[in-house]
């Protein structure tokens, strides 16, 4: 017949069901933009956590890539921060 299609044969157990209450792989993304080299994204598992520690490395990161790409660092740095008050909440 024309309208016969194929299905997935039925199985007991539905796979996607016996994942639930596991724990799952989660992940944090942080991305840098930076003028005249461009758009730099790190991706950190979430059991590494987050907070100020994961700025200040993505920061160090992206100052590290910027100076092995243009040869050096300017002599002036502007840091510009977005939604980071959930990642610095404390005062240091």
């Amino acid at each position: 017949h024309q309208f016969d299609l194929p299905c997935q044969r039925r199985v007991s157990r539905d796979v996607v069901k016996t994942l639930n209450g596991k724990h799952k792989w989660q992940s944090k993304v942080t991305g840098a933009m930076v003028s005249g080299v461009g758009f730099m994204a790190y991706v950190a598992r979430a059991a590494v956590g987050g907070g100020p520690n994961l700025v200040l490395t993505v920061l160090l990161l992206v100052l590290e890539k910027t100076a092995q790409t243009n040869g050096q660092l300017g002599s002036r740095l502007h840091v510009q921060l977005d939604n980071t008050c959930g990642e610095n909440k404390n005062k240091t």
